[in-house]
């Protein structure tokens, strides 16, 4: 291979670095780069036919094409090695595929000048955004081309440590409501502040507010003091507090509704076992079978554990015994009736023409077991 050949393919070797150098230095394909296959492709159009290096009678007719110097200048002017940033000069990094960055050196991060970051960004010649890294050592580093939210990340953290050094004992008590008292309502926000900020010494305020606490949705909720750092954040726990609030009320002021309706309840179950004891002693047999059903199936059943299910229960059963009343007093009346017929008929001989056979069913009577049956034998014979 002859020194001529050799110098072109390392030109085209560098020459095809230096396109992609440009390329990621512009962010954009702005110079043309081959690959294998394109190269390939390239060199056998150019080599005129010849199959080995030794018969490439132009070898300069291999050398890739010159770029465009005014394009290369531009790109590099637009794209530079350095910009000024907070007065001094300082390296940007590019790299394939990322925002080009600039990372502050520690003594701008120590002396917080990074706080004079420009909120609008900062910008290559060519307008291209930069991302501007800020190191605070071992502890966190933190990179962003949106200035105002770099700078707001950067203060965030440097300010945590007042927060997380703030103690309890010195913070000012937050009540907790009362959910038995239907008057009971969340506290509002407690306000205080707990430091300044390390780098503009503004006050930093806390926000405290009762927090409503429960592991499980079956666990009764708990009370418990929560600060935040901002007001948007206590405002949301506060609510969601006053959500959870209204929840417990509810449920106790239910609880204490059941427990009345049970008691009332179990005032009516011992209203009708006495009841019932005294009619299955007294009148059961004079009682339809429908009632007396009624009567053992309430006397075997009891109210349920809910509040629709107990008023249900206690509704029923005392309509139960206003109807097993209703029905004794109308066969009270009918033994009545019964006993007032019998009299009359022994006291005035009533004249009624009858059937020999009736005769001496009248003349042997068999004994009446059950009142109500013998009212209903009378009024059969003699048609009252």
């Amino acid at each position: 291979m002859s020194e001529i050949l050799k110098n072109v393919l390392a030109a085209n070797v560098a020459q095809q670095k230096r396109a992609r150098q440009l390329n990621i230095r512009a962010g954009a394909e702005m110079f043309p780069v081959l690959d294998r296959a394109a190269m390939t492709a390239w060199m056998t159009e150019k080599a005129a036919g010849a199959s080995r290096m030794e018969e490439i009678v132009n070898p300069e007719a291999l050398r890739l094409p010159a770029f465009d110097e005014v394009l290369i200048e531009m790109v590099i002017r637009e794209n530079p090695d350095e910009i000024e940033l907070l007065g001094a000069m300082r390296s940007v990094v590019y790299r394939s595929g990322y925002t080009p960055k600039i990372s502050l050196e520690s003594e701008a991060v120590a002396e917080n000048r990074w706080f004079a970051l420009p909120d609008e960004g900062v910008f290559l010649p060519g307008g291209r955004p930069v991302k501007v890294e800020i190191s605070l050592g071992w502890s966190g580093t933190f990179s962003n081309a949106n200035i105002s939210e770099l700078k707001g990340e950067v203060l965030k953290y440097l300010n945590r440590q007042q927060w997380d050094n703030w103690p309890e004992e010195g913070r000012p008590e937050i009540s907790f409501p009362d959910a038995e008292d239907e008057t009971a309502s969340i506290p509002e926000i407690i306000t205080v502040q707990y430091g300044q900020c390390v780098v503009t010494g503004t006050p930093l305020f806390a926000y405290g507010v009762a927090s409503a606490y429960q592991y499980w949705s079956s666990d009764p909720i708990t009370w418990k003091p929560s600060w935040h750092k901002s007001q948007e954040e206590a405002e949301a726990t506060r609510a969601k507090s006053v959500e959870k609030l209204e929840t417990v009320k509810t449920a106790s002021r239910e609880s204490r509704e059941i427990e009345t309706a049970k008691q009332e309840a179990r005032a009516v179950k011992e209203v009708f076992e006495s009841f019932y004891s005294e009619v299955a002693r007294t009148s059961w047999d004079d009682l339809p079978s429908v009632l007396r059903n009624q009567l053992q199936s309430r006397y075997c059943s009891n109210f349920s554990s809910s509040l629709v299910g107990i008023r249900q229960w206690q509704a029923e059963t005392e309509a139960l015994i206003a109807e097993v009343k209703i029905a004794l007093a109308e066969i009270q009346r009918e033994k009545e009736l019964i006993a007032s017929t019998q009299q009359q008929t022994w006291q005035e001989p009533v004249a009624v023409e009858v059937e020999e056979e009736e005769v001496e069913d009248l003349e042997d009577p068999k004994p009446v077991e059950n009142l109500g049956a013998a009212l209903m034998q009378l009024r059969a014979k003699f048609g009252k």
